[in-house]
This record gives C-alpha cells, structure tokens and sequence, in this order.
C-alpha cells in the first residue's frame, strides 16, 4: 500500500498560558526558548545574524515553534506553526514518554498567549497529565484534559508526494519570525494546497512527520471527521487518498524502523536510543 489515512488513536493535554514556553522548555527534549546571544556587528556569523530575530519573539505570546534540525550543515532555527516531535523528561532528566507538540491553533485567529498541544499514547495520558501537573508550581499556566480532540495520519510513499512536502516546507514554513509564521500558515490554508477550505475550521493542529524526513502528515481537528472530507480537490487530484486503519500506520512505522514508546507493553519501556531519538529530530542541544 503506497497511501493512506487512518484515524489514530492519540490523547492530548493543552497547556497555555503567559509562561506555557517556559514550562515545556523544562519538560521536552526539544527547545522552546531562542538561546542567541547578541555580538559585536563585526563578530557575528552569517547564521548567527540569521538568527538574530529570534530575539524579538515575545514568549509570553502565541508565538508558534521553534525547528530545528540536527543534521542542518547551517544550523538554522525556524520559527513556525506545525507541530514537531519530542519527549518528555521527569524531574531527574530522564525520558518517560514521547510525544508532539503543537502550537495551537495552527492557523488564526490565534488567542493572546501561549497554547499547546501535547500528543501522548492514551495508555499513558493519565501519567503524563500528573507530571505536568506536579511541576507546574508557581508557573502561570493552565493544564487541561483535551482529549475530545481527534488525531489522523496520512502518509503517501511515492517520490512526487516527498518533493511536495518539500516545496510546501519551502514555501510556507521555512520562516524566522513569528508575524511570517502565522502569515504563511493563513495562506496555506487558504490555498487549499492539502485541506479543504471546509475542513479548516476543524483544523488546530498540523505537523509534517519529519521523524524520518517526508515520512507523512499529522492532522488533529476539535471532533471526529470524515478523513475524505479533509482534503482539498486539488490535493485529491494529484495524490490518491484511501480510508485504513491504524494497524497499516503501525506496520509501516515498524517497517522503516520508528518506534514510539506506546508500542512497548504497559509495565516496560523502550530506552530512548532504542526509539531512535538521535536519528529522528526528536533531541537538540541546549
């Protein structure tokens, strides 16, 4: 099967308020606050200028995601709205869970502050809720059960599918500041390059599965929906999109050698390297 989406089951905890960043950057093993240090003009390096941006984001707004990637020769930092993957540390450092996280909603109107989706396997949602809850402390944050929110993947294994998610990356996503974030994920909506203009609305969070690169599409919308219904004509037109099941996205996952923490029975757990976390972009340094 070279294409599909399915419904998958997923759960999902919201996180805002004015220090929701600063919450996470302590809790994931991917970062959420630029660390940039400003130079002296003459000393500074044409990445490090590139980054300089960073500077102005202002945290305590709905300000999107920082991506990066490990394997990057440039080292650059984009600041977007799609999620991208992690995992979760308890208090001693340690992985207890993986994850994505999504700036939310994907698109506008965008509340004030801060708002995050935290995607979780299910067994582990009750867990993951009282972790966060037991570091919150004095934090102004707000932590919430949101699991009414419904999760599907869709993935196509053809060589025209993964240079459109490269050009759609290119063109939409690629971007280093916060207003060019919201901006260009407003036009890709509006474009209707993947989702119906109908669905939109349903639409608050939104990843590219770059655990291995161009590996597929995350889509999470507020309720149950028909996957048919999600996608553009357009889209249709140039990629087939057939209804499966969740047990097609696992074998393939197993396929390609990505492993999620779920997949181990409830009791046990999966090392972090033997879920490939250096491989799949999901840890950066500090």
């Amino acid at each position: 099967m070279l294409s599909g989406i399915a419904q998958v089951a997923r759960s999902y905890i919201r996180i805002k308020g004015p220090e929701a960043s600063k919450f996470l950057n302590g809790l994931i093993t991917t970062r959420l606050l630029p660390n940039v240090v400003k130079k002296k003009q003459h000393t500074i390096s044409a990445s490090e200028n590139r980054h300089l941006e960073l500077l102005n984001v202002d945290l305590s707004k709905n300000w999107g995601l920082m991506h990066e990637d490990i394997y990057d020769p440039e080292n650059r930092i984009w600041i977007r709205r799609d999620g991208l993957n992690s995992m979760i540390l308890n208090s001693k450092g340690r992985v207890v869970q993986d994850c994505f996280l999504y700036a939310t909603p994907f698109h506008s109107p965008v509340p004030p502050e801060p708002s995050y989706l935290v995607e979780v396997d299910p067994k582990y949602k009750s867990q993951m809720l009282s972790l966060f809850k037991i570091h919150r402390l004095s934090a102004d944050v707000k932590i919430e059960d949101a699991s009414s929110m419904s999760s599907y993947y869709y993935f196509n294994d053809t060589p025209e599918f993964e240079d459109f998610l490269e050009e759609l990356q290119s063109t939409y996503f690629d971007t280093f500041d916060t207003d060019s974030a919201l901006q260009n994920a407003n036009e890709f909506i509006s474009r209707e390059e993947i989702f119906d203009s109908s669905a939109a609305s349903n639409i608050v969070g939104f990843a590219f599965d770059n655990r291995i690169p161009n590996f597929g599409l995350k889509v999470v919308t507020t309720q149950p929906v028909d996957p048919l219904l999600l996608f553009s004509q357009q889209f249709m037109d140039k990629f087939p999109v057939e209804v499966t099941d969740e047990k097609a996205i696992t074998q393939r996952r197993f396929a390609n050698g990505l492993f999620e923490y779920g997949d181990a029975p409830k009791g046990t757990s999966l090392l972090p390297f033997e879920m490939n976390l250096d491989y799949v972009n999901g840890l950066f340094a500090r």
